[in-house]
C-alpha cells in the first residue's frame, strides 16, 4: 500500500481528476536504468555525474520490484 500526497496550487488544480496536469506532480514510472550494488562502496565511481556511461545497466520498468 501507499499513498499519494500532491500540492494543489488552486481549488481547480484540486478537483482536477489529470494528476499529469498538476504544476507539481512528476510522475517517476517508465523505465529507469539499475545497477545493483551491495554497499555503497561498491558503486560505480561518479555513476551520478551527467558524464557517466550507464548504457551497460539493466533496465527496469517503474513502478516494480528489483
Amino acid at each position: 500500500m501507499s499513498a499519494t500526497s500532491i500540492l494543489y496550487h488552486s481549488l481547480e488544480e484540486a478537483f482536477t481528476t489529470q494528476k499529469n496536469k498538476v504544476k507539481s506532480y512528476t510522475s517517476l514510472d517508465g523505465a529507469w536504468q539499475f545497477h545493483y550494488s551491495p554497499t555503497p562502496e561498491g558503486a560505480p565511481v561518479n555513476f551520478y555525474t551527467d558524464a557517466y556511461n550507464s548504457s551497460a545497466w539493466a533496465s527496469i520498468i517503474v513502478p516494480s520490484n528489483w
